[in-house]
């Protein structure tokens, strides 16, 4: 199977990884066998917001392209819910959105369980572009073990070439930020989606709120705060 562009399956066998683009970081970690920790533990408490919103019911049908679907962006204080059985994965909400917003976002925060190796490599391209400064990850334990040539090239980008920050965790959230503080855009992606693609109905909402886009950078901040004093 092709982990690319097919659905992920727990079932493949595990792909190799390419030393061509690893950082030192990496390299050490093959040549010595001793791993950097990039794992962080996250605490037991709950906060919440709570919103006055606008909102939009979209039903996704399996023909669709999130691009056909999503074709502008909630206004301010408006959010837009899709649910459908999708052909497209969570990744994919960040080139849309970036392209409705002008091409550019301030920031990009992602937290996922896994991504896949064509996905990073994406966002890696969409960093070298200019078109999102900085990116902040964080993934689910399994990552690197089950997609360890995406992680490779993860780390490669934002710690060996500074270009963003990660850690794992014990995580299963799918949240990403978008931001273009002069054009009032403040977008937070809430999906059930991970950044692999499947054919489980999945919704995803995508907000457009000053105040919940402040909660959520202010819980990721809080929670790469803590994971970077392991690193």
């Amino acid at each position: 199977m092709d982990h690319d562009e097919l659905a992920y399956d727990f079932s493949d066998d595990l792909i190799g990884l390419d030393d061509d683009t690893l950082a030192d970081l990496m390299i050490d970690e093959i040549v010595t066998g001793v791993e950097n920790d990039y794992e962080t533990d996250l605490d037991e408490s709950a906060r919440s917001v709570r919103l006055r919103q606008r909102h939009r019911m979209l039903s996704l049908e399996r023909q669709e392209n999130l691009s056909e679907v999503l074709t502008e962006l909630p206004g301010p204080g408006d959010s837009i819910h899709m649910l459908g059985c999708n052909r497209f994965d969570a990744w994919t909400f960040v080139p849309v959105c970036l392209e409705l917003m002008g091409g550019r976002t301030d920031e990009l925060y992602i937290a996922t369980w896994l991504i896949t190796h064509k996905n990073v490599r994406e966002l890696v391209e969409l960093l070298d572009a200019g078109k999102i400064p900085t990116v902040s990850v964080m993934t689910g334990l399994l990552f690197k073990r089950r997609l360890p040539d995406a992680y490779a090239l993860l780390i490669d980008a934002l710690i060996g070439k500074g270009k963003g920050r990660y850690f794992q965790a014990p995580n299963h959230a799918k949240i990403m930020l978008l931001c273009d503080e002069a054009a009032e855009k403040h977008l937070v992606i809430e999906t059930s989606a991970n950044m692999s693609h499947n054919k489980n109905l999945e919704f995803t909402v995508v907000h457009n709120s000053r105040e919940l886009y402040g909660f959520y950078r202010g819980e990721f901040e809080s929670i790469f705060d803590r994971g970077v004093a392991k690193w």
